[in-house]
């Protein structure tokens, strides 16, 4: 008896499953509860199944299950792996082979990687570092597909008219609008549309046949991931650097509604081929000694918000060790802890959204652009999406595990500049002085274990990108050329 798989455009039919598939075609969703015993939130995991049972069937025979377009090759290669029998039936929409010849404007190794990556025929995910080039990737898959209905989605609206604007550029001959928070246009375009991942349902799902996602980490969040399983008829394209790391583990889910990665560059490979520049980190171990602390919340505010040994740091970093006029980001995570490395970092200008008018936040904005602004300390509205050309140093003053900001914020620091080496990494790796003996029975009052471990997290990330690293013991050990 063998496994049959009816692919469609954005679902996988499948005759006679066996076991280990439906195992596999579950999501371990992990999400943020409150503990109502002790008033503190909790990581809970929560089992869900990324298929519908068609037709039950006796045991195997005859049992019929719907789950995501994109599981599909991991699937085939599960049957293979298993010696079991499987038959594959292409049931998409025809899509015609796209036309090489009208794209271009590619510069060093990115035109073998496009058409790697267009030549699969598939839905699926383009991967490769922040600055390689992913706005020419999409451009010239529009230019590949001159002739469908096409919808670019990415995430947030502070970029999208540029965006808009840079694709009219490109692409002059195309009928393209933005329907978006702030666009003049309230319908799609019959050729191409510029959308925000919030916007998406705004768009024909049925008659949209090719749909880019930038970012596409960022399409499959609790709302926008069912908008995104109704293009029913369309070739669907992810664009991004980031694709594991989120904190509800929806990477599964995010293979299963886009697709597999059908090409990719790594970080290493896009600094040997001069595509971008090189990253180096460096790691200051920050002790401290043990506290009573049951959240995770105040033990962030403790040892980075509202430290002022840590502000001082983060300030004589910004202030005597970085040349005065490199341009330099610090994030952090919260208003107060802003204000607070505001008093202490010269001339620095602070971006948070919420206390910014639209107009302020643009002339900011085009300012870091033109590195009129040489010190910035935001929030995450820097964090992705946005290009600063002269950006040579961040400062992470936000904490935060191993997650997609942890290869997103440092993303920005890679255009290859004139007299520029490489872009700098400056981070904290929090480490506890006296940890108590496991006899001291402290458990769950030690909650300062997850500031260190996620400083740790984020380290093993860094490494785990191809970064260079310096774990260092002083800030005197600083050395940037």
């Amino acid at each position: 008896m063998s496994v049959k798989f009816h692919w469609y455009d954005t679902v996988l039919v499948i005759e006679n499953p066996t076991a280990k598939m439906e195992k596999f075609l579950v999501w371990d969703k992990k999400k943020l509860v409150l503990d109502k015993r002790t008033f503190t939130r909790r990581s809970k995991i929560e089992k869900v199944k990324l298929f519908n049972v068609w037709h039950e069937g006796s045991k195997r025979k005859g049992r019929v299950i719907e789950t995501p377009h994109g599981f599909k090759d991991q699937l085939i290669l599960m049957c293979k792996k298993e010696g079991e029998k499987w038959e594959l039936f292409d049931k998409r929409i025809p899509v015609k082979a796209p036309k090489l010849g009208l794209t271009g404007g590619f510069r060093l190794e990115q035109q073998p990687l496009f058409e790697e990556f267009i030549g699969k025929n598939q839905s699926g995910i383009l991967q490769a570092p922040t600055r390689y080039g992913k706005s020419i990737m999409i451009i010239n898959t529009m230019r590949a597909f001159p002739n469908m209905k096409t919808v670019v989605a990415a995430p947030g609206v502070d970029l999208l008219n540029q965006t808009v604007d840079d694709f009219k550029k490109a692409l002059p001959e195309r009928d393209i609008k933005g329907v978006f928070t702030g666009s003049k246009n309230r319908t799609q375009s019959a050729d191409i549309t510029i959308c925000s991942l919030d916007s998406l349902h705004k768009m024909d799902t049925e008659g949209t046949h090719l749909l880019l996602i930038d970012e596409p980490h960022a399409a499959v969040s609790e709302t926008r991931a069912p908008v995104i399983a109704r293009f029913k008829n369309a070739r669907i394209y992810g664009f991004g650097a980031t694709l594991t790391g989120r904190y509800d583990n929806a990477d599964k889910l995010l293979t299963g509604l886009v697709g597999p990665v059908l090409a990719k560059r790594t970080f290493r490979e896009a600094v040997s081929e001069n595509a971008i520049c090189d990253i180096e980190v460096y790691m200051v171990r920050f002790p401290f000694e043990a506290f009573s602390c049951r959240k995770r919340e105040l033990a962030y505010k403790r040892l980075l918000y509202e430290n002022q040994i840590f502000i001082d740091a983060v300030g004589s970093i910004a202030n005597s060790v970085l040349p005065k006029n490199w341009q330099t980001i610090i994030f952090v995570d919260q208003q107060k802890q802003a204000d607070l490395l505001a008093d202490n970092v010269d001339e620095a200008k602070t971006v948070i959204a919420g206390r910014m008018k639209i107009k302020e936040r643009k002339e900011t904005f085009q300012n870091m652009v033109n590195n009129h602004v040489k010190r910035c300390i935001c929030t995450d509205v820097y964090a992705q999406g946005v290009t600063f050309p002269d950006l040579r140093v961040m400062i992470n003053a936000a904490g935060g595990g191993g997650s997609i900001s942890s290869t997103q914020k440092p993303g920005r620091l890679a255009q290859i500049r004139e007299n520029k080496n490489c872009g700098y990494l400056v981070d904290f790796l929090f480490e506890c002085s006296n940890p108590p003996k496991p006899e001291d029975n402290v458990r769950g009052a030690d909650l300062w274990r997850m500031v260190a471990n996620d400083s740790m997290l984020r380290l093993r990330q860094y490494d785990k990108l191809g970064y260079k690293i310096n774990v260092i013991n002083s800030l005197a050990e600083i050395t940037m050329t």
